[in-house]
Order: C-alpha cells, then sequence, then structure tokens
C-alpha cells in the first residue's frame, strides 16, 4: 500500500497501515522506532497532515513547544496538526459533578465514582509504579459501576479488565514475556537488568527510572491552553474538534480516534490547527 504523506507520532498499536507511523519502540513492521526524543526524524515540510494521540502530556511543559514546533516543521504549507491529550476541563467538570453529588447525597456507587474520577485525574501525575492506582481500581473484581469505568475509560478500560483476568494464574516470567511481544520492553535483557539495579540501589532507584520511564503524564490541558500553544509556534486557526470530525479527508476511516461511534479514548480532547501558507 503506498504511504499517505500522513504521519503518526508516538501511536503505539493504533495506527493505520497506509501512514507514516512512528514510536519509541516498534510493535508492527508498519511502525518504525525511532527516539522522538531526539526529534522528528524527517526533513522539513514532508507531511500535509502530522497526528499524535496521547503524547503531549508525556512532555514536560518546557519542552512541549519544542515538540510542537518540529511537528511545524515537518508539515507542509497548509498541513494539519492534529492533537488528542487527557481533557482537562472535562475531567476536573466531572470530579466537581461528583463532588457535590456525594456531598449532598452520598451512595456507595457515586462515592466510588468519585474515587475513580479523583484517580483519572491525579493518579497519572503522582504514581510511582506501572499502571498506578487507576489499574489496579479497574482491575478489582468488586467495581459498583462497571458502566461509568468503561464510560470514562473506554477501550483501554476494558481491555485492561479482559487482560487483569486472562493473566490470572500467570507466572511473572510469563507476564514478562507477553510485555515483550507487544513491544513493552525493549528486550528481557534491559528489564532484568533495570531489576538487578533495583535491587542494588533500592527504592529511589526504582521510583526514579520508573518516572523518567515516559508513563507518567507531565501536564495537562484544556481549550484554551492547548489550541494557544499550538499558536505560540506559528499555527492558525486552532479550534476545538470532535472525535470524528477533522479538517483530514476521510478522517473516520482511519479509526484512529475511534470506530463505529465508539470514542476510543473518551476523556481527551481533540484539537486541529494549520500551518499557514506562505
Amino acid at each position: 500500500m503506498e504511504k499517505l504523506p500522513y504521519l503518526n507520532l508516538g501511536c503505539g498499536t493504533r495506527f493505520h497501515t497506509a501512514w507514516v507511523n512512528v514510536d519509541m519502540v516498534s510493535s508492527s513492521p508498519h511502525v518504525l522506532a525511532r527516539d522522538l526524543t531526539k526529534g522528528i526524524p524527517f526533513p522539513a515540510n514532508t507531511f500535509e497532515v502530522v497526528y499524535h494521540s496521547h503524547v503531549l502530556e508525556h512532555i514536560p511543559p518546557a519542552i512541549a513547544p519544542v515538540f510542537i514546533a518540529d511537528c511545524y516543521r515537518v508539515l507542509k504549507p497548509g498541513g494539519v496538526l492534529r492533537v488528542a491529550v487527557p481533557d482537562l476541563e472535562q475531567i476536573t467538570r466531572e470530579y466537581l459533578r461528583l463532588l457535590d453529588q456525594n456531598l449532598a447525597n452520598e451512595t456507595p456507587k457515586t462515592a466510588e465514582n468519585y474515587d475513580y474520577v479523583l484517580l483519572e485525574l491525579l493518579d497519572q501525575l503522582a504514581r510511582n509504579q506501572s499502571g498506578g492506582l487507576l489499574a489496579e481500581f479497574i482491575a478489582k473484581e468488586d467495581v459498583k459501576d462497571l458502566d461509568f469505568v468503561y464510560k470514562r475509560g473506554g477501550e483501554e478500560a476494558r481491555h485492561l479488565r479482559e487482560h487483569q483476568a486472562a493473566q490470572k494464574g500467570t507466572s511473572k516470567v510469563g507476564i514478562l514475556m507477553e510485555k515483550v511481544k507487544k513491544g513493552e520492553f525493549r528486550s528481557i535483557k534491559n528489564e532484568f537488568k533495570k531489576r538487578i539495579w533495583s535491587k542494588m540501589f533500592g527504592k529511589n532507584y526504582e521510583i526514579g527510572s520508573f518516572r523518567q520511564s515516559g508513563e507518567t503524564h507531565q501536564w495537562m490541558y484544556d481549550q484554551y491552553s492547548l489550541p494557544r500553544l499550538l499558536t505560540s509556534q506559528g499555527f492558525e486557526a486552532a479550534r476545538k474538534t470532535g472525535a470524528f470530525d477533522s479538517q483530514i479527508a476521510n478522517w473516520p476511516s482511519f479509526e484512529l480516534d475511534g470506530k463505529d461511534g465508539m470514542i476510543f479514548k473518551p476523556d481527551s480532547l481533540f484539537v486541529e490547527a494549520k500551518k499557514p501558507m506562505k
């Protein structure tokens, strides 16, 4: 299949074979493994579209403008940048709604939903181990309002529950091998090296290593701050859009933000902007 001049950065396991897909670790022959901390590895004015989903929040805010400027560089004039991030406004409004609801009339279900949204807001900023408390919450057997969790966490929450259930009784080596197959670790050797260093230097090394791994969120954005960031790096017409709405031709057919009306990450904010014609 001939490649479109469309670039998907930090794609993970969600990509389209007609796009140029790039991530730190390749999960498929259709994904290029490149170290994006060293910049986007393509010449200026190469692509008509640059897209990244739930990548920007993992970049420290002091470096985020540099990353966005590099997206601008590789776009052709008139090209579209599409960004998806966790929506700070949406999550915060839901937190405040549940706070008010529980202050007025607490029930076991609404109290647990409050706990979930609080974790959704804070856990990926504060966690010191993979998955954090949010993963533990989603995986527990006695969730009182699973529909609420799936509504908030979408496909990822559902897959996490199914994965945790399937792994019951699996050995630690088996779990490690599964992660290697999925590209979550570069190699078994690197994982065992990490564990040896952790034993030698203790908990502080373990936490520090995890905090530098890229899993934690470094910042959050809303419909005001994200367009402002894009505009600061030269983009124009930055605006909030929907999971299935885009200036990108045939966007829903690529099934990157959703499929059959289902949004993969319901907590997302979607923003698009254009590189000016010059």
